[in-house]
């Protein structure tokens, strides 16, 4: 089961996907865990795709490693 959310820090905001069980996360935080407002310190590959036919091609994030953050 895939998930969806916001990851907000100081620089902004991206929509993130958490692709559960078969995804890449391997940290000890996972997105069907997490409320709004929950702190976590996370690794997130970001990317944008390049095409010559687009030119609103959307940036993707995917979560990597989340754990409980330090603060």
């Amino acid at each position: 089961e895939a998930y969806r959310f916001t990851l907000t820090d100081e620089t902004g905001a991206i929509e993130i996907m958490d692709q559960g069980a078969c995804g890449q996360n391997r940290g000890p935080v996972k997105a069907a865990t997490l409320v709004e407002g929950d702190r976590v310190d996370a690794l997130v590959i970001v990317s944008t795709p390049v095409s010559s036919r687009s030119e609103h091609m959307a940036v993707t994030g995917v979560l990597t490693w989340a754990e409980p953050s330090q603060d």
